[in-house]
């Protein structure tokens, strides 16, 4: 659909994928199945420094840019924003949480370009993907069903004969929608994942923070490249790159009302410096960190 939208020819556009280059991942995987016999797909590595996937972009000029979110930050930094001067007329997130204000910041960056939210695992592969009229996403039904329950969801595949998933239980926070979408697919709409199970942090009081409560005030006050939030027994502490330029009393105060605001009693922020960001096997961004329960 986003392809006819705009006009663009799958045999002959340039598509770019920054991910991981493990066989198994699911996007890797799906990327080089439908990648066979067509020239102009092309693969970068999410481990490579920002600059170099600045200058490898510059180069192959997408007309499809498939990234996680967190890979977006990074191109999105003032520095290397003035040096990216492609223009990709989609481009499809995925992987991660996409927050509005990224979101935003994308649109912002490329005005013309359909932006594609993703929905994606390895036991489901593409699950759902943004309605291209508004940001509700389309379950895609022919090949699996999906169940919203109290800590995530339940995949069934339809797909998968040599080893079905029956009711698996995932930690993607989904919510469904009754009446169709306005677009006038007849698939099930979901809203946008607002992260998984993973991403709550639950306190001795049994206050549950969402990732939405702490994310929302770093995409609002901060361009950060990626951070890390580590839970801690009365709040979290926030780790950023040196190179960084924030207004840290602002943030802290933010986070704390923020907190504060969501049930936490006098919660307690701090920042930490860092010269390098973790990320998994996977090039994802390891971003929010619980504590175990044992020490809470």
């Amino acid at each position: 659909m986003a392809l006819k939208a705009k006009n663009i020819d799958i045999n002959e556009a340039v598509s770019v994928h920054i991910g991981p280059h493990i066989a198994s991942h699911m996007t890797a995987a799906m990327f080089d199945t439908f990648s066979s016999g067509r020239p102009n797909r092309h693969r970068i590595s999410v481990f490579e420094s920002a600059n170099s996937i600045v200058k490898q972009l510059n180069q192959l000029m997408p007309d499809v840019l498939l990234c996680y979110p967190s890979t977006m930050m990074r191109l999105l930094q003032t520095d290397l924003q003035k040096q990216l001067h492609i223009n990709p007329k989609i481009i499809v997130l995925n992987s991660e949480t996409l927050s509005l204000s990224l979101r935003q910041r994308v649109k912002d960056q490329w005005p013309d370009a359909i932006v594609l939210n993703l929905l994606g695992s390895t036991e489901g592969g593409v699950m759902a993907i943004n309605c291209i009229q508004q940001h509700k996403l389309h379950v895609n039904e022919d090949l699996l069903i999906i169940e919203p329950h109290k800590t995530g969801m339940y995949l069934t595949n339809l797909f998968n004969y040599t080893f079905p998933l029956i009711r698996y239980e995932m930690q993607d926070q989904i919510h469904l929608f009754d009446q169709p979408c306005a677009c006038g697919s007849s698939y099930q709409v979901i809203e946008e994942p607002q992260g998984r199970e993973a991403a709550i942090f639950i306190y001795n009081d049994q206050t549950h923070i969402l990732y939405v409560v702490i994310g929302g005030v770093l995409d609002r006050l901060a361009s950060l490249s990626g951070y890390h939030v580590w839970q801690t027994k009365n709040g979290i502490e926030l780790g950023v790159l040196e190179k960084e330029c924030m207004d840290v009393n602002k943030i802290i105060k933010a986070l704390e009302h923020s907190l504060a605001d969501a049930g936490l009693h006098q919660p307690l922020v701090t920042v930490k410096f860092l010269t390098e960001l973790n990320r998994g096997r996977t090039g994802k961004l390891i971003t929010f960190i619980p504590l175990k329960s044992e020490t809470l």
